[in-house]
């Protein structure tokens, strides 16, 4: 199970590097994507991905060292958590259409709090399911 473990840490270290490269290719001089089109496409869902994975680093790289079942558990909370970010990014505005944007909340944005907010509830419930004792962690509030 602990090959399992290392996963999510591998997987988002390929995020980053896809999402970092894949950025640097757009930017530097000529598109390295064919159509216009697919240079969009591909870098309106790489971005939020490659901010999603970086605030999300924290949480996986306690996932080796933690038992069988507290990643279990965790690995249902991300499911559920991942499928929801990927809700709440896609949903939101690539770019602020706003005359006068005092605040605008674009696709980054909500890539960024979806990845603190995952990180810190993954803390969270690591900790929890770690350290405290079974009587505590069972007992209902």
């Amino acid at each position: 199970m602990r090959l399992k473990q290392f996963l999510p840490l591998a997987l988002t270290g390929l995020a980053i590097l896809f999402g970092y490269f894949a950025g640097r290719c757009g930017i530097s001089g000529g598109s390295c994507f064919f159509s216009a089109y697919f240079n969009d496409y591909v870098f309106s869902v790489l971005e939020p991905l490659y901010i999603f994975s970086l605030y999300s680093v924290p949480a996986v790289f306690l996932l080796p060292i933690v038992k069988e079942r507290v990643f279990k558990t965790w690995l249902r909370f991300a499911t559920v958590w991942i499928i929801l970010s990927v809700i709440v990014i896609s949903s939101t505005a690539t770019s602020s259409q706003s005359w006068f944007p005092i605040y605008e909340f674009i696709r980054e944005d909500a890539a960024k709090v979806m990845g603190v907010l995952f990180s810190g509830l993954s803390l969270i419930l690591l900790a929890k399911q770690t350290f405290l004792p079974k009587k505590v962690r069972e007992a209902k509030l």
